[in-house]
């Protein structure tokens, strides 16, 4: 089970960001908001092109993302955090978890509430044969582990009627509910069995059993429950704790040329809707009226090296391909990419391409606190965010 694109990204944003020649130099303004298409903020401890920053995940005043190094000949993963100050933005508050082993993917554990300290995160363990998995909560203030948590089993019937235990995957939802997530090793009738539980009390009570060909994907919901996206199947299953669950058809936004980005699994959401990218589409599910539909399709860049990324806040849907959309109204659509500068001088020319490059290269987001005036977009091959307005023009 995969909660992350991470590795196929990592490997696309190093391809494309090859292309392109930087011309970096000091931060002069002290505001993004200013004639220049944002300003970058560099990573601590980065070496570009050596090391990797992946996997951009925003909360209420903070970014994180994971970073891959090489330490004492041995591969080292981090997790590192960037305090946003909406005063003084290009001055944050840098703090790095350093963890023990590599690991397969982290996830923030209160994105609207870290601005009161509650600045911690869950680590998933890689597998390893003849191993119990044991994630690991981190408070990224501290720097130490303050819980570790067995992986939970389940039972399955295999071929021969006999009984075998997989270990399952732990995901915690918007409202910090904990969610176990098993997938059978057998498959019945071509299709692998999917159990979904949810811990009440020290047990785990099963909410769903989907039934789907290969891995399903998961994103915790913003309030309760979980979503879960089959990439072989072309579903999408919203995961309720009362109703067990509810199945989206994705197959009418499927395209067989962006067939890779399946696998990539990202929501983001408004104070109204919920906002998920399936391959280079966005789309609109209202779970209140139980309606999905297609908000966006991101256009492809650099000869289509990527599927392209987005982010939302409570107006608008910003997209790689420079596009501002707002999500109420009339749905008016502007781009904030600015032209190439029309001057022979060629610092400002590379200037421009390196930012604009970037912009459409790398991982995107913004926080999830309404008055957040900015977007941010991580460049993991150079080791840096690009930060800038939501009203550039």
């Amino acid at each position: 089970m995969y909660f992350n694109f991470k590795k196929s990204t990592g490997i696309l944003l190093l391809v494309t960001t090859l292309f392109v020649t930087s011309c970096k130099e000091d931060v002069v303004d002290a505001d993004p908001i200013s004639s220049r298409f944002g300003e970058y903020v560099d990573i601590p401890n980065h070496v570009p092109f050596s090391h990797a920053a992946y996997n951009f995940i925003a909360t209420d005043n903070g970014l994180y993302f994971g970073m891959s190094t090489i330490d004492d000949d041995k591969d080292v993963e981090s997790v590192y955090r960037y305090t946003l100050v909406q005063s003084d933005i290009l001055k944050g508050k840098w703090i790095s978890y350093k963890h023990d082993s590599y690991f397969d993917y982290f996830m923030p554990l209160n994105k609207k509430s870290e601005l009161h300290g509650n600045q911690e995160v869950m680590i998933y363990p890689s597998a390893t044969p003849g191993k119990i998995p044991v994630f690991k909560i981190v408070n990224m203030l501290s720097g130490k582990v303050i819980q570790e948590i067995e992986a939970p089993w389940h039972e399955f019937l295999d071929p021969s009627g006999g009984k075998y235990r997989n270990y399952g995957e732990i995901i915690k939802d918007g409202k910090g509910a904990e969610w176990a997530l098993f997938q059978s090793e057998y498959m019945t009738d071509d299709k692998n069995v999917h159990i979904i539980k949810r811990k009440v009390g020290n047990s785990y009570d099963q909410v769903s059993r989907i039934v789907a060909k290969g891995e399903l994907l998961y994103a915790a919901s913003n309030n309760e429950g979980l979503y879960a996206i089959s990439p072989t199947e072309r579903k999408l299953f919203v995961i309720n704790p009362e109703s067990g669950h509810t199945t989206y058809d994705l197959s009418e936004y499927y395209d067989a040329q962006w067939d890779l980005y399946s696998y990539k699994i990202k929501f983001r959401f408004s104070n109204n809707a919920t906002f998920f990218q399936y391959q280079n589409k966005v789309l609109k599910l209202n779970e209140g009226n139980k309606t999905l539909s297609l908000f966006y399709t991101i256009k492809a860049v650099w000869g289509g090296a990527q599927a392209g990324d987005f982010c939302v806040d409570n107006d608008y849907l910003f997209a790689t391909d420079g596009t501002r959309k707002e999500l109420n109204g009339f749905h008016k659509e502007v781009n904030i990419i600015p032209p190439p500068p029309k001057t022979t001088n060629q610092e400002i020319f590379m200037e421009h391409m390196d930012r604009t490059t970037v912009f459409q290269a790398g991982e995107l987001e913004t926080s999830t606190n309404p008055d957040d005036k900015y977007i941010y977009v991580l460049d993991g091959v150079k080791g840096r965010i690009l930060v800038v307005s939501k009203h550039y023009i």
